[in-house]
């Protein structure tokens, strides 16, 4: 028998996902990485957003267009991971824009990591039709016994 939802019981309940990443570069300390809420959603698109629209003007202007591509790829990176790491509580572990410079400066490798988990747990890396990225590249390239 099902429970009719209230609003209380909607918003007590716990429904964010987290996975644990120990970091050895960073005297082997676990880290959380939560999943974003609708509102760190709404805030990660509109970094997108806005990167992707200093990408297409400095483009105009800039014939380096894949140095100003690849640069806003580390401030992407460095977005989701500022928004995602979290204590075990899920209580942000960064929270200024100074803390998110910062955060900024630390290993790339190390942001990259905290990335891929934030961007699978956040499904970042699937489709509208459920795919990954890799699944969606081979649908064009799978063939049937009538094609043959």
């Amino acid at each position: 028998m099902s429970i009719d939802a209230t609003r209380d019981s909607i918003l007590g309940a716990m429904d964010l996902n987290f996975e644990e990443l120990e970091i050895e570069e960073w005297n082997n300390q676990t880290v959380y990485v939560w999943e974003m809420t609708g509102d760190e959603f709404s805030a990660y698109q509109a970094a997108l957003s806005d990167l992707r629209h200093e990408i297409s003007q400095k483009g105009k202007r800039n014939r380096e267009v894949k140095f100003v591509a690849e640069s806003h790829i580390h401030r992407a990176v460095v977005e989701l991971c500022f928004l995602c790491l979290k204590d075990k509580s899920g209580v942000r572990l960064f929270t200024t824009d100074d803390q998110k410079r910062k955060l900024g400066s630390k290993s790339q490798a190390v942001l990259r990591r905290i990335y891929e988990v934030a961007e699978r747990i956040n499904k970042l890396d699937v489709d509208e039709e459920g795919d990954t990225p890799e699944k969606a590249e081979g649908k064009g390239s799978e063939t049937t016994d009538s094609d043959s």
